[in-house]
């Protein structure tokens, strides 16, 4: 029977009582008994239930209780107003007070006092967006301090009422996080990046640096800068006295310092910063006056509340330090790292100025060097040319006469061995010039088939001793005609010929050229020479190409040489855009190929139709063929300061029929030449009282005023890179190398009058 029907029940037998009727029967009132008591039980279950439910609800409150109060992040109920409705305990350890003593305070007396605009706009806004909403700020706790703390919020009504007699209110809902630790780690991540941002910055700066004053101001006011000091000094320690140079230092210093000597080289070190060189060591202190390390400062020095220094070394090498004093705060063990940091990237940049230095003085003692070798071997080439032009020229003249067998055999001995002396001459000269990176290329017009014939023609005499066979060809499809430096390669060939002519001592030799690729204004030409010879073994083919090397070093005393003409050729080979290779079996020969480069020529034009291009060997001297004289009409003016070269110039002209003045310096010849008026001059270059080409400038001064033009050949026994283009730029025509093959004289005087 439920609650309702006993009532109802009992209403109704109340009412039957009150109207007097009838009785309720036994079994109506036992019923009734029955009824009431079962309700009763249900009472009493009931209410048993309800103890049993407001335990269990007093257990639930005491444990979200425990769990609000003690959770790892601070709890707390606002209202719009600002003021705390609710906080949790760990919030109030956070501060250092009772949560319960927060209720009904305004929250933002809790915010740290620089930060409590920021939270009065957030939190406004945090009503208005009721999104979830987080910040960060600061937090004042006890004594003074305070924390970083992030606040994520939402907003909310509160289910129950916060006390009794209050109803349920909106309510803004956060937590509230201590982040100071990551607050500090990213605190210490920026100042990194800062530092290395600094560190980059300087250390770019420090090596466009030009002087160390520069890069040691640079370096001082970033350590300053980085650091937070307020003095500092930076320097290097000299590398000849070892003494000590402040390059630079903070302005103050020197200001207040009142040291009656104050200087900035420094032969003691003392103090800390003397310590610091002496050990190599970094040091830092807050308490330097408390410092054992800090004696010998002389009275007058500024004060020094702290110091933070590093010594710059290098490897082994001390070469400086950067000190600092006086920080805002206290100096620690990081600021020391990133004063070590830059005092690396100083000691780099100091370290790499001083290369420069000895780099430069080296260059220039190089450069120093070089001249005076170069001085050396034009002077030791003048000095061998000049008796050598003697030696050759009177052998010469004196195979010309009526000699018998013997006495023709020593002479030609004698000029055989002249020969070659100068040909080693010719060697060392030449080496010299490739390792000066001298090599330089005429670009001529030349026929390849005559070039060839001509050197392969030079060597028959020695090949019909040793009674080799002397071949050549040349392949229809080469062009005839082509441009490029002819001397340079029968240098070459005559090279590789001689060493398959002395190496060689049966057999045959062959010389051989073909196209090796045809391009529009190009050609390349392959070259080989092939012999029967000695041959040369694998392991010594690329020995031989480089200087002073031979595939036996014994081999000098069975066939001779110095070891430097198949260096000459390489280098001349790459000058030509061509390589060098070399094909041998001991025993059994070798043979010799290399390319070269060369521009092609038209046959039916002339040099004077290319003369830019491909130069031309005329001289316009005023004089046509109509005008051409024979010899005895014909005045040359030698200038030549040795008696034994006058002789034989004068000899082999005069036997041409040619009229000889000879000047014995530069001063006679242009006396000589103002007096006479000679047709051609052979002028030697060095000369006492005035050299060759400042006579050759003087006369073309005259002639400049006076009209007409004569002709000048250099006749020199300097024979280095660069001599025939500074004769040349004197106002010489030509230009011939001591000593002077008599036909050469022939061929070049008849050139220049005759043609």
């Amino acid at each position: 029977m439920t609650k309702m029907t006993l009532r109802e029940k009992a209403e109704t037998l109340l009412d039957r009582m009150d109207r007097n009727a009838d009785p309720l029967s036994k079994d109506e009132i036992r019923a009734l008994i029955h009824e009431l008591r079962v309700h009763q039980i249900e009472l009493e279950i009931q209410n048993e239930e309800l103890r049993l439910s407001e335990t269990n609800l007093d257990t639930a409150r005491d444990l979200y209780l425990n769990l609000f109060n003690h959770a790892p992040v601070g709890y707390l109920a606002v209202e719009e107003t600002g003021m705390i409705l609710k906080a949790n305990q760990t919030f109030g350890d956070m501060i250092g007070v009772d949560s319960e003593s927060l209720r009904y305070k305004p929250f933002v007396d809790c915010i740290y006092s620089e930060d409590r605009e920021i939270f009065r706009s957030r939190f406004r806004a945090f009503f208005k967006h009721p999104d979830q909403k987080n910040m960060e700020l600061r937090i004042s706790a006890a004594e003074g301090a305070f924390f970083y703390a992030r606040l994520e919020g939402r907003l909310d009504v509160l289910g129950y009422p916060l006390s009794r007699g209050e109803s349920s209110k909106q309510a803004m809902l956060m937590t509230v996080s201590d982040v100071s630790d990551r607050k500090k780690i990213e605190k210490e991540h920026r100042r990194e990046l800062n530092v290395s941002a600094s560190l980059t910055e300087v250390a770019s700066l420090l090596l466009a640096g030009s002087n160390i004053e520069d890069i040691s101001h640079l370096v001082l006011e970033s350590a300053k800068q980085l650091t937070g000091s307020r003095f500092g000094f930076a320097g290097y320690v000299d590398r000849a006295t070892g003494n000590f140079v402040s390059t630079t230092m903070t302005r103050d210093i020197w200001n207040q310092c009142d040291i009656p000597d104050k200087k900035v080289v420094f032969e003691k070190f003392c103090g800390l910063w003397g310590w610091v060189l002496k050990n190599r060591k970094p040091v830092y202190t807050n308490t330097p006056g408390d410092d054992p390390r800090s004696t010998g400062t002389p009275k007058g020095h500024i004060p020094i509340d702290s110091f933070l220094a590093a010594p710059v070394v290098i490897g082994e090498r001390l070469i400086g330090q950067i000190a600092l004093a006086n920080s805002i705060r206290d100096y620690t063990a990081r600021d020391l790292s990133t004063l070590e940091r830059l005092a690396y990237l100083y000691g780099l940049s100091i370290q790499r100025m001083w290369s420069e230095e000895e780099l430069k003085e080296a260059k220039e003692d190089a450069e120093a060097a070089d001249v005076a070798k170069s001085r050396f071997l034009a002077t030791m080439s003048h000095e061998i040319r000049t008796p050598m032009n003697a030696i050759i020229g009177m052998t010469n003249l004196l195979m010309d006469t009526q000699l018998n067998s013997e006495q023709r055999e020593y002479l030609e001995i004698a000029n055989t061995s002249a020969v070659h002396l100068l040909a080693l001459l010719d060697d060392i000269l030449s080496i010299s010039k490739i390792e000066a990176g001298d090599v330089e290329l005429e670009h001529l017009r030349f026929d390849i088939r005559d070039s060839l014939k001509k050197v392969m023609h030079s060597f028959h005499l020695k090949a019909d001793e040793k009674q080799l066979e002397l071949t050549f060809e040349v392949d229809d499809d080469v062009p005839e005609a082509l441009a490029g430096d002819m001397h340079r390669l029968n240098q070459i060939l005559i090279n590789l010929v001689g060493n398959a002519v002395k190496f060689t001592e049966k057999g045959s030799i062959h010389a051989h050229i073909a196209l090796e690729e045809l391009f529009d204004e190009t050609v390349d030409l392959k070259f080989s020479v092939s012999d029967t010879g000695v041959g040369v073994p694998l392991e010594k083919q690329e020995k031989i190409f480089e200087p002073f090397s031979q595939a036996d070093s014994s081999i000098t005393r069975t066939f001779g040489g110095t070891g430097l003409g198949l260096t000459i050729c390489k280098h001349i080979v790459e000058a030509m855009g061509g390589k060098i290779r070399v094909d041998s079996k001991p025993g059994r020969g070798s043979t010799f190929q290399f390319t070269a480069k060369f521009t092609k020529v038209h046959p039916h034009l002339s040099p004077e139709d290319h003369p830019a291009k491909y130069g031309s060997s005329s001289t316009n001297n005023g004089k046509s063929d109509d005008n051409a004289r024979q010899n005895d009409q014909i005045t040359i003016l030698l200038a030549e300061d040795n008696v034994f070269n006058q002789k034989l110039a004068v000899t082999v002209l005069e036997k041409k029929g040619y009229r000889v003045i000879v000047a014995n310096n530069g001063r006679e010849a242009v006396k000589a030449y103002e007096e006479q008026t000679p047709d051609l001059i052979l002028m030697d270059v060095e000369m006492p009282a005035m050299d060759g080409m400042e006579a050759t400038r003087r006369i073309r001064e005259v002639e400049k005023s006076s009209g007409g033009y004569v002709p000048i050949v250099a006749m020199t026994a300097h024979a280095m890179e660069g001599d025939r283009d500074r004769v040349m730029a004197s106002g010489m025509d030509a230009y011939m190398s001591k000593p002077v093959d008599p036909d050469a004289i022939y061929e070049m005087v008849d050139h220049l009058i005759k043609s």
